[in-house]
């Protein structure tokens, strides 16, 4: 039989997109149905960063989720004053994907501290497929200072770069139904700024070391949290498959972090919407 050539381009992009094209699943919130055919993963998702205070001379910390504590500025970046979404990352370091691989070598994963807000919140809530899925790769976009640009990119002083950290982070399985927490991962770095310019300097990144990944099992402090700040979310439904793991790339930068919790700062509580909790979770 012969198929007509615009089926056949169908079929064979539907193939090639099987092999190749990741699912990126969105932050889940209280206004997203999912049906309980889904699996949920809860996560906590942070990075913390080192960095050297060019102003005073001394050494200081920056955790992500402290970029959304001043709401001045963040009324400003946003595209709808009553939404989430935002004009461009709030930071040099962005765009976090996290990958994995999944059932029937699907691949999906997420992404945090991109163009949402809520990407930015320590614990992460994403839709996921139901099924055994991997944790094998961190793709992280920095922008810093590129001397070799200089004279031909006027994008020299930030320049984009993606770099992926490899690792088999962890694997858990996902039921159909369920929610499941992952655990807390931490991602540490470390800066190196000077300035640029005598008449208008300029504060800049020259390099950003990777100086750890740390999973953490959080699990009741997690749990505690959402209460508080997510009252309509199914908190009594989550089960703790956290594995603790580090991988460590530089003991003595390492060293150097106070790996003390750092409690992020209360929100307000979102109004409930019901629903019939036996079609979805919340």
């Amino acid at each position: 039989m012969l198929i007509p050539f615009n089926r056949l381009l169908l079929v064979t992009l539907l193939v090639l997109a099987g092999c190749s094209f990741r699912v990126n699943h969105p932050v889940v919130s209280q206004e997203t149905p999912v049906a309980r055919e889904n699996a949920i993963i809860v996560m906590g998702v942070t990075w913390v960063e080192k960095y050297n205070d060019t102003e005073d001379g001394i050494e200081k910390k920056l955790f992500s989720y402290d970029l959304i504590k001043d709401k001045k500025p963040l009324q400003k970046r946003l595209r709808d004053e009553n939404g989430t979404a935002i004009y461009r990352p709030l930071y040099y370091l962005s765009n976090f994907e996290f990958q994995f691989d999944g059932p029937q070598e699907g691949k999906h994963g997420f992404i945090r501290f991109k163009n949402d807000i809520r990407e930015y919140e320590a614990v992460a809530i994403h839709q996921f497929v139901p099924g055994h899925v991997r944790l094998n790769n961190i793709v992280v976009n920095q922008r810093h200072f590129s001397s070799i640009d200089m004279n031909k990119n006027q994008d020299f002083r930030w320049k984009l770069n993606p770099y992926e950290f490899e690792e088999d982070y962890g694997s858990w399985d996902l039921q159909a139904g369920k929610i499941t927490y992952l655990g807390h991962l931490t991602l540490y770095f470390k800066s190196k700024r000077f300035i640029l310019g005598m008449i208008t300097p300029e504060e800049l990144v020259h390099r950003t070391k990777l100086v750890a990944v740390v999973i953490e099992d959080r699990f009741d402090e997690v749990k505690q949290q959402l209460k508080k700040e997510k009252s309509w979310f199914p908190v009594d439904e989550i089960v703790n498959q956290a594995k603790p793991e580090k991988w460590i790339y530089s003991e003595e930068l390492f060293a150097e972090f106070n790996q003390a919790p750092v409690k992020e700062s209360k929100r307000k509580k979102e109004p409930v919407i019901k629903r019939d909790k036996k079609k979805f979770f919340f």
